[in-house]
């Protein structure tokens, strides 16, 4: 039997590739993220600030509840007076109740976020509840916040007579001045 030699091939060495990326590679990369980012932090920051809005209107929702139920326990009228006008920063309070043992804390305050300012505006300086969460007014009392910067804001409505708390939203409107503003047009939603 007849062997055939096989000749070996020379290896050719070829062009070793180098790793990493290119310019143009890490340059697509680069806008590509630029365009991300002045797309999502704008809407980060707005959606932010609707929290801190969500934020200070629930707390004053809570606390007038709190005072609304208070002349049934203490026997007492418990009146509510409003802070209004702006900016108002961080920390500010935004109503108070007399007797202070109407509620405790006796103040409800804006939240402590940094370099948010708020606007307030009511319909009436002051609110009375008497026994059942009633109140002296037979209209309507309305206080609307807003945040600086933002196109919305926030409402809380105390029903005539009734005394009944409700939490509103209007989100194309940030006037909160009660006669240029805009009343809050959906209610019970944040």
């Amino acid at each position: 039997m007849k062997t055939v030699a096989t000749k070996a091939r020379p290896q050719t060495l070829s062009p070793r590739k180098a790793s990493g990326f290119s310019i143009i590679e890490l340059a697509v990369v680069l806008f590509i993220l630029l365009i991300a980012s002045t797309v999502l932090i704008p809407i980060s920051r707005s959606s932010y600030q609707r929290d801190v809005l969500n934020q200070a209107i629930s707390s004053l929702e809570g606390w007038l509840l709190e005072v609304s139920r208070s002349p049934d326990q203490t026997g007492q009228t418990c009146v509510v007076t409003f802070t209004t006008g702006g900016p108002l920063t961080r920390g500010s309070q935004i109503a108070s109740v007399s007797p202070s043992t109407c509620a405790n804390p006796s103040t409800v305050t804006l939240p402590t976020t940094q370099g948010q300012s708020f606007s307030v505006g009511a319909s009436s300086a002051t609110v009375s509840f008497t026994r059942r969460s009633a109140i002296t007014s037979t209209s309507n009392v309305e206080v609307r916040v807003a945040v600086t910067g933002l196109t919305a804001m926030r409402c809380v409505r105390i029903l005539g007579i009734s005394g009944l708390v409700r939490m509103g939203r209007h989100n194309t409107s940030s006037t909160v001045n009660n006669n240029t503003g805009q009343l809050c047009n959906e209610w019970n939603v944040l």
